[in-house]
C-alpha cells in the first residue's frame, strides 16, 4: 500500500537542506526577516544559499557595550548593505529588509565551539557554524585572501643597490 500524496506538482521542491561549509562562497540572500530575539531585542533573520547548501546568519540589535560606540550589530549590518551594494543613510531611518532578498554577496563562513557547552559523545567541543564576513561581489569570484604579511615577502636583498 502506498503514500496517496495530493498535487505534488504544485510544490516547489526543497532547496538546500546542507549547510555550507567552512570558507569563503559567493551567495544570494534568499530572505530577510524581521523579528524579535531570545533577548527582546530586534532582529534581521538573513538566509544565505548557494548550489553548496545553505546558511543563516542574525543581525541582534541590541544596545551597544560602550556607551556612544556603535553595536555590533550596526557594525554588521553596514556591512551586510556595503556587500550588497545598498547605500546607507545618516540620521534615523529603517533598516530595509525588504531590499535585500535576491541580492548578491560573498561571505566567510568559519566554525567555532558551541558557546553552550555542549559535547560531543568523545567530549570533544561541539563546533557550530557561522558567518564571519561580508565581502561585495567585485567580478572576481572570491575576494584576494593572499597573505601579504612581512613572514611571507619575498625578499630580493641582492636587488638593492646600496
Amino acid at each position: 500500500m502506498g503514500i496517496k500524496l495530493k498535487d505534488m506538482d504544485a510544490v516547489e521542491p526543497m532547496k538546500g537542506g546542507v549547510m555550507l561549509p567552512v570558507g569563503l562562497h559567493t551567495v544570494t540572500i534568499e530572505s530577510a526577516e524581521e523579528g524579535e530575539s531570545s533577548g527582546g531585542h530586534p532582529q534581521v533573520e538573513v538566509k544565505f544559499y548557494n548550489d553548496l547548501g545553505d546558511i543563516r546568519d542574525w543581525l541582534i540589535f541590541a544596545p551597544p557595550k560602550v556607551e556612544g560606540q556603535p553595536s555590533f550589530a550596526m557594525q554588521k549590518a553596514r556591512a551586510l548593505l556595503d556587500a550588497v551594494g545598498i547605500i546607507s543613510e545618516s540620521g534615523d531611518w529603517e533598516f530595509p529588509t525588504e531590499k535585500l532578498q535576491g541580492k548578491s554577496l560573498i561571505i566567510r563562513v568559519g566554525e567555532e565551539p558551541d558557546n553552550r557547552g555542549k559535547t560531543n559523545d568523545d567530549g570533544t567541543p561541539l563546533m557550530r557554524k557561522r558567518v564571519y564576513e561580508y565581502h561585495e561581489v567585485t567580478g572576481a569570484e572570491q575576494p584576494d585572501t593572499r597573505d601579504f604579511s612581512a613572514d611571507n615577502a619575498i625578499r630580493k636583498d641582492d636587488d638593492i643597490p646600496f
